[in-house]
């Protein structure tokens, strides 16, 4: 952590973080596998998860029954590739790919959701999808912050150290505040520089036994034709045994396709505990080959 602080309001840094988001020109990165892809393709479909179900338990921890009304959708930034993003979130390793959505079709997709285009749907399973009628989220676009865990006041974003005060809430903690709940982490979790499009439901949304449901399935065939028709990007990642030019030509024959820059570099075996636990559960559920 920095020593020296800038001071700024929950208000104004909640501004800047929503203006930071839209502003990565250079595209939103989805860390994911070959498999997961073309299951996205397939459906013309994304998946939105609900908010509490985060990988980052203290986020979670401090979640009220009334914040089950977002739903995010995950991407990253940045011009290099993320070890960390690869070992988790591309798993099995040998089929991780990244995807880079172009900066206009994720905005023209947003403004689709503002201008009420698309239908949503809550997800039983794959197979299983209830049609949310009169469904009318906000969305946002946001960069995540990333909180001290010993001082809730503290917090990290693109590089800078903020110190942020709740002007209207004396005595309440930022990272603890309904309004910034989507949008915070803790600091553990800053390798991941995430950037969060955020849907907002008026109210919670429940399947028929009165549970909320776990993920929203999306249209999301803009975005998805632009990564298949050259205007995105599909990245191999460094353990994947097979060459650009034989998935261009076999799977993705419009797309750009290219090689990781770490291919042959990295350690398959050299992995962190978190990687390993990963691993072995997939392992114990049948999800992923030895």
């Amino acid at each position: 952590m920095q020593s020296k602080a800038i001071a700024i309001s929950m208000e104004r840094f909640l501004k800047k973080l929503r203006k930071s988001g839209r502003t990565h020109t250079n595209g939103l990165l989805h860390y994911t596998t070959m498999p997961a892809f073309k299951s996205m393709i397939e459906s013309s479909q994304v998946y939105f998860s609900l908010w509490g179900s985060s990988d980052d338990k203290g986020e979670c921890a401090k979640s009220e029954r009334e914040d089950r009304y977002y739903y995010m959708l995950c991407f990253t930034y940045g011009k290099e590739e993320n070890i960390g993003m690869w070992s988790i979130y591309g798993v099995p390793w040998k089929q991780s790919i990244r995807l880079k959505f172009p900066h206009r079709d994720i905005k023209d997709w947003i403004e689709s959701v503002a201008n009420k285009d698309l239908q949503y749907y809550g997800v039983r399973n794959r197979r299983n999808q209830v049609l949310l009628e009169d469904a009318n989220p906000k969305v946002s676009i946001c960069d995540v912050a990333y909180y001290d865990g010993k001082d809730g006041n503290i917090f990290i974003h693109d590089g800078k150290t903020y110190r942020v005060s709740c002007v209207d809430r004396a005595g309440v903690k930022p990272c603890t505040d309904r309004r910034f709940a989507p949008y915070v982490k803790k600091w553990a979790w800053s390798f991941e520089r995430e950037v969060r499009i955020v849907l907002e439901f008026g109210d919670e949304v429940l399947d028929s036994k009165g549970n909320p449901f776990r993920r929203i399935a999306v249209d999301f065939e803009g975005p998805l034709d632009a990564a298949l028709e050259g205007n995105g990007e599909i990245l191999l990642g460094p353990w994947c045994k097979r060459s650009p030019e034989n998935v261009q030509k076999r799977d993705f024959p419009n797309a750009i396709v290219k090689k990781s820059d770490y291919a042959e570099d990295v350690n398959l075996r050299t992995h962190c505990k978190e990687c390993k636990r990963l691993m072995r559960l997939k392992r114990k559920t049948g999800k992923c080959k030895k």
